[in-house]
């Protein structure tokens, strides 16, 4: 059964353990799965940073989903031969040369 929780719960539960709560007494206290709660606690503790900025590890999973996604599309463009501001036709006939190089969704 996929059950879907409240994320206030989520970072609550996550804080409680960063606090030191025993998960198994969390398990108990919430009537969720162990494996569950591992899952969340994994996801959303803060990564240690050289700098001051608190970043989770779901968070970063995002930004390097995000740059890789920017990347494949700057490399389309880069192959493209032509312009941004080319009319429409000459867009879609420098793609179909592209077509089966990259993700229809970068194209």
């Amino acid at each position: 059964m996929h059950q879907k929780y409240n994320p206030e719960l989520i970072k609550t539960i996550v804080n409680q353990y960063t606090n030191g709560q025993a998960v198994a007494l969390l398990c108990a206290e919430h009537n969720i799965p162990r494996s569950t709660i591992y899952f969340w606690i994994k996801r959303h503790r803060k990564l240690k940073s050289t700098t001051d900025a608190d970043i989770s590890y779901l968070d970063y999973h995002k930004l390097k989903r995000r740059v890789e996604k920017l990347e494949e599309r700057l490399n389309v463009i880069r192959a493209a031969e032509c312009s941004l501001s080319a009319p429409l036709q000459e867009k879609l006939k420098a793609l179909e040369k592209l077509y089966g190089q990259y993700s229809v969704h970068a194209l």
